[in-house]
């Protein structure tokens, strides 16, 4: 099934992608979805200062991390960043992702 067809898809993590990634083991997916919390809000802690060369390099690492868990739109405004890293409006975009994400995970973990 496509990734836009699937219902979990429009929430901030799409939870088929990442129970296919995870094979189903449910505490593996919590694992990880604590782990990405704590890795967005690390992140998200970090962006603000990092120099415009180290915010490309976060937003990379984090891009890679959403897309492996199916935080799709969180990947998306991070390659965004990636490729604009001076863009206030960018970055503003990613951090509302990033917080709309994190709960997300947190609540699932």
């Amino acid at each position: 099934m496509p990734r836009a067809a699937r219902p979990s898809a429009s929430s901030p993590i799409d939870l088929v992608h990442l129970a296919t990634q995870t094979c189903g083991d449910r505490d593996l997916e919590r694992s990880i979805l604590a782990m990405l919390a704590r890795q967005i809000g690390t992140a998200e802690e970090r962006l603000r200062v990092l120099s415009l060369t180290d915010r490309v390099h976060l937003a990379h690492a984090l891009k890679g991390t959403a897309r492996n868990v199916g935080a799709f739109a969180l990947a998306d405004a991070a390659a965004e960043l990636e490729t604009g890293p001076s863009s206030e409006a960018a970055l503003s975009r990613l951090i509302d992702h990033m917080n709309a994400t994190r709960r997300f995970a947190a609540e699932l973990a």
